[in-house]
């Protein structure tokens, strides 16, 4: 499934399409990040709107969409957000939230 997870309506239209394909979704892996790396001076406003965009946005959109069939079928911790450091992550239980260190 490819999507701009920064786009609202491609995460919606792409949840949709995987519901309609396989009926339900057991797990999200929340893992798509983007970097614009320099001197926080030097950054450029577009550059830090486009990270936070993806790198967090993205995630709440996709966990936003994730939720409710999760929470439907009652899956339990089948919520993975994986930022772009790759060196802590946040697991989901639809009714729990809590950080895990790697």
């Amino acid at each position: 499934m490819k999507m701009d997870v920064a786009d609202a309506e491609q995460v919606k239209a792409g949840f949709k399409q995987v519901l309609e394909k396989f009926g339900r979704l057991d797990i999200l892996v929340n893992n798509a990040a983007i970097t614009r790396d320099g001197l926080a001076m030097r950054m450029k406003a577009d550059d830090w709107d486009a990270v936070i965009r993806t790198n967090l946005t993205g995630a709440h959109l996709c966990i936003q969409q994730a939720l409710p069939t999760m929470m439907k079928a009652r899956a339990d911790e089948s919520s993975i957000s994986l930022p772009s450091s790759r060196k802590w992550g946040m697991r989901a239980s639809p009714t729990m939230w809590q950080q895990k260190r790697d």
